[in-house]
C-alpha cells in the first residue's frame, strides 16, 4: 500500500516508517521486506 501512494507522489515521514517489514529470527532482525523498485509503475 506504501509503495502505490508512493508512487501517485503521495510522500509522508510517516508512510517511510511503514515502507519496509522487518524478518525476524528467533525475535532478532535479520533482514526486511519491501517492494522491488520499478514493480509499482505510478497510475497516472
Amino acid at each position: 500500500m506504501v509503495a502505490i501512494l508512493q508512487s501517485l507522489g503521495i510522500d509522508s515521514p510517516a508512510l517511510d516508517a511503514l515502507a519496509t517489514s522487518p524478518v525476524l529470527g528467533h525475535g532478532k532482525p535479520v533482514g526486511e521486506v519491501r517492494v522491488v523498485e520499478g514493480l509499482v509503475q505510478p497510475l497516472a
